[in-house]
């Protein structure tokens, strides 16, 4: 730490009422414990789960989630991040060629379910588009108009309760009975505390469950990177699902697991990110401060951009790209070779390498994340980069877990 720094830090703790001596003790507690955090995030990432939630705890959360809880809950903040503060540090990432894994669409229709609890709706229209952008990545958002076909029905939107307060993110259905979503959607790293209450809502309207896609749809535990992994480029979970009955898991309750009625994501991980497009999805819940987009979280909300910057600010293994979605998107993911109905010949015809090329289109490619407060990127959202060390060793460690 240069001297000049030590001495502002020093002059800032004195004004806050501690005399020079005391001053300096806290300084030196604070670079002591600086120092520590840095030693702790080098040291090998851990993954870990939640406690397993069992069959009389799903039904206390389908009570818990009343409608004025649903309507009320706060969306979650992509997480706020100021250039000027250096990154965690970071482990030497593994890396490989490029890998894709297919996805796939529901295989038969499934009667609607009415019974689940509905969220309110505010009989609101969608939101009202400013026409064009003057930020630096261009990006166009949309109302998404596909939200009940696949793969966008895959989408939706997650309630949890975290720490005493109930929030909203997003989801997407990426394999069998599985969701995706951003780590700080299902955990605090800072404390180690996890998510509870988790519900899903897949394709949700104008703030209204469909049916159509099973209703609401329960968390059996969650999964994510728990230590060693300070660094956002491991802001990724996965969360396990009950079938539809809330027992069981990957069809053994003998009800259908999620997939039957959404299908579910491919996904792809590695290769050179610094010139990919994708379509980024997610329900925010906030108007925008810059463009006042009125979000409100009632709506599937598409932006389409490409690569913006590869590492911004020194944050490895992240992506930016041009968005002006808002707190409740976290963890909505970013799909490339986007191919709404399954449109082969857009399939065939996308110039990304490897889109078209197994059959599928769809990938999960990154979820959104966090966002630059100073300088204020309000037009931009940052993911972290689907590579092997964070995502597929994840993902890996997840697949491990048992589902009865």
């Amino acid at each position: 730490m240069k001297a000049s720094v030590r001495h502002e830090e020093l002059r800032s703790i004195s004004v806050l009422g501690f005399g020079p001596r005391a001053a300096l003790v806290l300084l030196a507690a604070a670079m002591a414990t600086s120092q520590a955090n840095a030693q702790n995030a080098l040291e090998p990432p851990r993954a870990g789960t939640s406690p397993v939630v069992n069959k009389a705890e799903v039904a206390d959360i389908a009570s818990y989630w009343t409608p004025e809880r649903l309507s009320s809950a706060q969306p979650m903040d992509l997480i706020p991040v100021d250039s000027n503060v250096a990154p965690s540090p970071t482990h030497e990432p593994e890396k490989g060629p490029a890998g894709f894994v297919e996805g796939q669409p529901p295989i038969a229709k499934l009667p609607a379910d009415a019974s689940e609890q509905l969220l309110q709706a505010l009989g609101e229209q969608a939101p009202l588009l400013a026409p064009g952008f003057n930020y630096v990545y261009p990006f166009s958002t949309y109302a998404d108009a596909d939200y009940n076909m696949y793969p966008d029905q895959t989408i939706g939107r997650l309630f949890f309760t975290l720490d005493g307060v109930n929030y909203s993110c997003s989801a997407s259905v990426i394999r069998p009975h599985t969701l995706v979503t951003a780590r700080h959607c299902v955990y605090n790293y800072g404390n180690g505390h996890w998510a509870t209450n988790e519900v899903f809502y897949p394709a949700l309207f104008n703030g209204t469950s469909n049916g159509k896609y099973g209703g609401a749809w329960y968390g059996r535990r969650s999964a994510t990177w728990t230590s060693g992994s300070a660094s956002l480029d491991y802001d990724i979970g996965f969360i396990q699902l009950f079938d539809h009955n809330h027992t069981g898991c990957g069809g053994s309750s003998t009800t259908p697991p999620i997939e039957s009625y959404t299908g579910y994501l491919g996904y792809t991980y590695n290769g050179d990110f610094s010139q990919r497009q994708w379509a980024i999805f997610g329900y925010p819940a906030a108007t925008n401060s810059v463009d006042h987009n009125p979000f409100n979280g009632n709506w599937m909300i598409r932006s389409d951009a490409a690569t913006g910057q590869v590492a911004s600010f020194g944050y490895t293994n992240t992506t930016e790209v041009g968005s002006d979605q808002t707190g409740g998107t976290s963890g909505g993911p970013w799909i490339i070779g986007y191919s709404p109905a399954v449109n082969s010949t857009f399939c065939a015809n996308n110039t990304y390498p490897g889109t078209g090329t197994h059959g599928g289109c769809d990938y999960v490619n990154s979820v959104n994340s966090f966002k630059f407060t100073n300088p204020d990127h309000s037009l931009a959202i940052n993911g972290p980069q689907f590579q092997t060390y964070n995502f597929l060793n994840l993902l890996s460690f997840y697949n491990t877990l048992s589902c009865p």
